[in-house]
This record gives structure tokens, C-alpha cells and sequence, in this order.
């Protein structure tokens, strides 16, 4: 048996081990990363798209065309099963944030039986739509005490967050706020960027307009119209749609998170309120301001 040495041009290992490594490289990547990619279950808004809401609003255009309850309830389910609250995230559980959404679930309090302009109905809403921003402020507890608990108070305007801001109080924005509500038979319908473009896309415009432009608002005061059948949405006084009511325009903190102050905003109107911290939660104390449209 003739035994020759194999030559090295004859056996390249070179491109086996190189896949080799860039598998090890690829699958070590997966690993480490798992917890940080996005699952099924994950009802964030992670896979938005201006596509998705003309979807929705085209969904809502043909439910109205027909005045198709069932269709109706079949998209309004489908909204509330889409989003949970992420009020008890980890991301939301440091102890400013969570105070946050304590306050915001302790003063959001809809009345399901009360209609736009004041009117009663002995059928209660069975759906509430809830913000998804929030603006929040942190004072230093002399500039809170000053500003809120003085006597007498100084004068400020009736956005007392702006003036904060204007001292240098930081302040943040909740970009994806699901806070918990107490009212156990309302359905939450979460006002993500999707369903908030959607619905202004089926509401189009709204407005005292030129003559030319007067057909469109009117169509859009019949679709909002018909929405209330639903859930508490109303247009804005001079143009746009406030499409939920209530809402909680900023919340201001302490430092020390004992006291806070926010505006509750109801239909062309809103109050600042005064809250102190007890062993029991957030109790109201006193009202600061009010303002109507």
C-alpha cells in the first residue's frame, strides 16, 4: 500500500472553520439577546405603521356605512383585547412611576352614565377610552411647597405644569401609558398612535370651515355622532376631536412623593387638584385652579 503526504492545497479547512465560527458568533448573539426581542405577547406599539391605521379607519368607514352594531362591538372588542395595562411592567416600577400611575388611576374617574353636554342616559357606557401619553413633572419639594401650598398661593396661570417647566422642574413624557382603572365594568380602549390616527382619519375634519369645506365637517359631526353610542368622545371647540373624556393633563410630583398636583380635564373644562399622600394612597385636599373653553 503506497501511503503520499496530502498537500495543503489539496485540504483548505479555511471556509469549514470560518462557517463554524460565524454560526457560533450568530447563535451566541440569539442567546444573549432572547429577553430583549419582542414576543407574540408583547401588546406594545412595536409594529406600528401609518398603513395599520388606514386599515382601521377603512374598517370603521364600512361599520358606519351600514350602522352595523355588531360591527361596531366586534371592533371595539378587538381594541380592548389588543392592549393590557403595563402599569405593573418593571420598566414602571421605580418609585416615581409608580406613584404616576397611582395618581392618575385615583383621580380617573368616568361616569358611564353621563352623555356629552351634560345630558343622562339610563345606558351606561360599556367603554372607555384612556390616554396614552402622559406629562408628569418632578419639583424640588421648597419649589413645590412654593408654588402649590403658599399662603396666600401666588398668581400663576391656569397651567400651573407650564410654570413649573419655566422654573427648570424636569419633566417626562409617558409615550405608552396603560395605567389600571378602578371602574371595574368599563372596557379600556387604550388611545395607542394606531387607533388615534385611525379615528381622526375616520372623523376627518371638524371646524367652523370655509363654505367649500362645510360637507366634510358636517359628515364629520355624524360620525362622532355615531361613536358616542359607544364611548364619550366629543370635537374640539374650534377645530380637532377630544376622543376621550376624562383625561389628566400633566401631574406634578414632589421630590420627597408625598404631594402632587394635577388637571383633570373634562368637556371644555379642567381643574388643578391638590393631593397629599396617606398610609391609605392619594387623597384629594384642596382644588387650585379652573378653566373653561
Amino acid at each position: 500500500m503506497n501511503l503520499r503526504k496530502t498537500d495543503r492545497s489539496e485540504l483548505n479547512l479555511f471556509p469549514a472553520l470560518s462557517f463554524l465560527v460565524v454560526c457560533f458568533i450568530g447563535g451566541y448573539f440569539l442567546w444573549a439577546t432572547k429577553d430583549a426581542l419582542p414576543s407574540e405577547a408583547d401588546n406594545t406599539d412595536f409594529r406600528y405603521a401609518p398603513s395599520r391605521a388606514k386599515e382601521l379607519a377603512q374598517e370603521l368607514d364600512s361599520i358606519y356605512s351600514c350602522k352595523s352594531g355588531p360591527g361596531m362591538e366586534k371592533f371595539l372588542e378587538t381594541w380592548h383585547r389588543k392592549y393590557t395595562s403595563n402599569a405593573s411592567a418593571p420598566g414602571n416600577q421605580d418609585d416615581t412611576l409608580r406613584n404616576v400611575y397611582n395618581l392618575f388611576t385615583t383621580l380617573f374617574n368616568p361616569d358611564p352614565t353621563l352623555r356629552p353636554r351634560g345630558f343622562r342616559s339610563d345606558s351606561a357606557y360599556r367603554y372607555v377610552v384612556i390616554q396614552s401619553q402622559l406629562t408628569f413633572c418632578v419639583a424640588e419639594d421648597g419649589m413645590f411647597d412654593y408654588y402649590y401650598e403658599s399662603t396666600p398661593p401666588p398668581t400663576f396661570p391656569t397651567d400651573g405644569f407650564y410654570l413649573l417647566r419655566k422654573a427648570g422642574a424636569y419633566y417626562r413624557v409617558l409615550d405608552d401609558f396603560r395605567p389600571q382603572i378602578r371602574q371595574a365594568g368599563l372596557k379600556q380602549l387604550y388611545l395607542t398612535d394606531e387607533y388615534k390616527d385611525a379615528l381622526e382619519l375616520f372623523l376627518e375634519k371638524n371646524g367652523y370651515w370655509p363654505d367649500e369645506e362645510r360637507t366634510s365637517a358636517e359628515s364629520g359631526r355624524k360620525r362622532m355622532r355615531f361613536l358616542q353610542n359607544y364611548w364619550y368622545v366629543i370635537n374640539g371647540h374650534w377645530e380637532g376631536w377630544h376622543l376621550g373624556i376624562p383625561a389628566i393633563g400633566y401631574i406634578v410630583l414632589n421630590k420627597s412623593l408625598d404631594k402632587a398636583v394635577a388637571e383633570v380635564v373634562e368637556e371644555y373644562n379642567g381643574s388643578g387638584v391638590l393631593l397629599h399622600k396617606t398610609h391609605s394612597g392619594w387623597k384629594e385636599v384642596g382644588g387650585l385652579y379652573h378653566w373653561e373653553e
